[in-house]
């Protein structure tokens, strides 16, 4: 368990961050506006959720 609670943080944010760099990509093609509340928070969620998901498949390398 070599995982800090602060470089969690940090990863999530900057992964989470690229999503949105990502998502804004995405919108400038559909014209979707990224603003929109609900969406944004269920964008993050699925983000944090994909990450999660993530850490776990490394975890079981360690």
């Amino acid at each position: 368990e070599g995982h800090s609670d602060e470089a969690d943080a940090i990863a999530t944010s900057v992964f989470v961050s690229s999503k949105e760099k990502e998502h804004k990509q995405a919108s400038a093609y559909t014209g979707e506006d990224f603003q929109e509340e609900e969406s944004l928070q269920g964008f993050v969620d699925r983000s944090i959720s994909d990450l999660a998901e993530r850490r776990q498949g490394l975890e079981r390398w360690d």
